[in-house]
């Protein structure tokens, strides 16, 4: 696993360093404002963000997680010396996975970054027990291997899929399909009557989107949300007739 760490102040980078080291987990990068985030992005995903939310330069730590979840389901977990009110709420708006204050304990860090790799294992580990081959799509169905047995899942019951690298995940109710296939390729394969783009890595069936939530920017799909990006949000709306 390899952890960037966006922080500002020396002493607190130094400290990362040290515990990311010590745990036995890849430096990819230690950077202390949004511009250069995104740029590394576009080149390298780390698999952990540590995120200071004051940062130098036009994005804070919450604007920057927003911008990154557009595109990257990266994990982030927050590091700040701020406690006000304001900050702790727009910060439960972004999907960061835990809230660290400054001064931080060592312990409470190290046992933050631990329980979100063990939270990243156990949901692969979900999705891995299935594969398929890209062979087995048809039109209106997919066959999902499953151990020696290979079930028919008709595309009308996919709720949504994302990107997951080389692979897709295809959720339907209650459960989740690994499918050996680019997501673009995905896409292309998925009809445009019934399937919507939300972002750079999600697709919805439209049929079966709940509401829109046009604060946090997240399609409600039972009980599952949807991240819905700027740069898709006017075709979305637009498509689904929700404009008021």
């Amino acid at each position: 696993m390899n952890a960037l760490i966006v922080e500002d102040e020396a002493l607190y980078a130094g400290q990362l360093e040290v515990l990311i080291d010590k745990l036995g987990y890849d430096h990819l990068a230690t950077l202390n404002n949004g511009r250069d985030v995104l740029s590394l992005l576009d080149l390298q995903q780390p698999d952990l963000i540590l995120m200071d939310i004051h940062l130098k330069g036009d994005l804070d730590g919450i604007e920057l997680t927003e911008r990154i979840h557009e595109d990257y389901p990266i994990p982030v977990i927050f590091i700040t010396s701020m406690t006000d009110e304001l900050t702790f709420n727009r910060a439960g708006r972004t999907q960061a996975i835990h809230f660290v204050l400054k001064p931080f304990d060592e312990l409470q860090l190290q046992r933050a970054i631990e329980w979100t790799v063990r939270k990243m294992a156990h949901q692969k580990s979900d999705t891995e027990e299935e594969g398929w081959s890209e062979d087995v799509l048809f039109k209106d169905h997919f066959y999902i291997k499953k151990k020696q047995k290979l079930e028919k899942v008709v595309l009308k019951q996919v709720l949504f899929a994302q990107a997951d690298g080389h692979y897709c995940i295809l959720h339907t109710a209650g459960q989740k399909h690994m499918v050996r296939m680019p997501f673009s390729k995905l896409l292309s394969r998925l009809s445009g009557d019934d399937f919507l783009q939300t972002h750079r890595s999600f697709v919805v069936n439209k049929a079966h989107v709940d509401a829109i939530d046009l604060e946090d920017s997240v399609l409600i799909i039972g009980s599952s949300t949807v991240p819905l990006s700027k740069s898709h949000r006017n075709r979305v709306l637009n498509t689904l007739n929700w404009y008021s």
